[in-house]
C-alpha cells in the first residue's frame, strides 16, 4: 500500500510538469487571435475566493510507545489569490489558504480517535500560465512557500505549532460575463506537499515521528473578479 502512494504522487507530479511545460509550449504556439484572446483574460489585476474540500495527510509516528500514525481529517478549506500580470500569458500569484481540520491517532491495530484541533494555513507565491479555449481559460499554477501547522488540545503533551516549506501545484479553468468581462467563476484541482522533519515535540509521553513530507489535496470552485 505505502509503494501504491508513493507511485501515485510521482504520477501526480509528473502530470502536473507535464501539464505546466505543455500549457506553455501552447501558449508560445498560439496565433494571434488566440494570442489576443489569452490577453484579454489575463489582463488586469485578479482577485479571487474558493471554496473546497481537502484531503490528505499523514504522519507516521510512534505515541505512548505504540506504532501508527497521525491523520489530517478531509475538511472544507477556503482558497484566496491575487493574480497580478507580468507578461504575456503569466501571471504572478500570491495566494493564501486556509483549513480547520482535526489531527487523529491512528494506531496500528487499533482504533482511530481524536489528538487535537488543527488550522492549517498555506502562504504562497508563484506563477499561473493559461491558455483560452472559446469562452475558457485553462491554466496551470506552481508556487513555493510555507505551511503553518496550529494545534490546540488538551492532552498532556503538547504539540509545538510550526512552520514548514512547502509547494502547490494545480490545473484549473476560469470563464468571464458580461460585456466588461470582468466578474467570473474558476474550478481547480491543486496537491499540496508540507515537508518537515519533525512536528511535535518529544516529551515523557514518547511522541516521534517520521518521514519526509505531508501531502494534501483539494478541489474548490469560486469567484474571481478583474480590476
Amino acid at each position: 500500500m505505502r509503494h501504491l502512494k508513493h507511485s501515485l504522487l510521482i504520477l501526480a507530479l509528473t502530470v502536473f510538469a507535464i501539464s505546466i511545460v505543455t500549457t506553455a509550449a501552447s501558449a508560445q504556439r498560439q496565433g494571434p487571435a488566440a494570442a489576443a484572446a489569452q490577453a484579454e483574460y489575463m489582463e488586469g489585476i485578479d482577485v479571487s475566493a474558493s471554496y473546497g474540500w481537502m484531503w490528505g495527510g499523514n504522519i507516521d509516528a510512534i505515541y505512548n510507545t505504540q506504532g501508527g500514525e497521525f491523520r489530517w481529517a478531509s475538511a472544507p478549506s477556503w482558497f484566496f489569490a491575487i493574480e497580478i500580470p507580468i507578461r504575456p500569458g503569466t501571471q504572478l500569484q500570491l495566494q493564501y489558504t486556509l483549513q480547520d481540520t482535526q489531527l487523529d491517532w491512528d494506531p496500528h491495530g487499533g482504533v482511530k480517535s481524536k489528538y487535537a484541533d488543527m488550522t492549517v494555513n498555506y502562504w504562497q507565491v508563484g506563477a499561473t500560465t493559461g491558455v483560452p479555449r472559446g469562452r475558457f481559460l485553462l491554466y496551470t499554477m506552481l508556487t513555493v512557500g510555507a505551511t503553518y501547522w496550529s494545534f490546540s488540545n488538551d492532552r498532556i503533551l503538547d504539540i509545538e505549532n510550526q512552520t514548514k516549506f512547502s509547494f502547490t501545484a494545480g490545473v484549473g479553468a476560469k470563464t468571464y460575463f458580461g460585456k466588461s468581462q470582468r466578474i467570473g467563476i474558476r474550478a481547480q484541482f491543486r496537491v499540496l506537499p508540507t515537508f518537515y522533519n519533525t512536528f511535535a515535540t518529544i516529551g515523557t509521553g514518547g511522541v516521534g515521528v517520521s518521514g519526509n513530507a505531508v501531502w494534501q489535496w483539494e478541489i474548490g470552485g469560486g469567484l474571481s473578479v478583474k480590476f
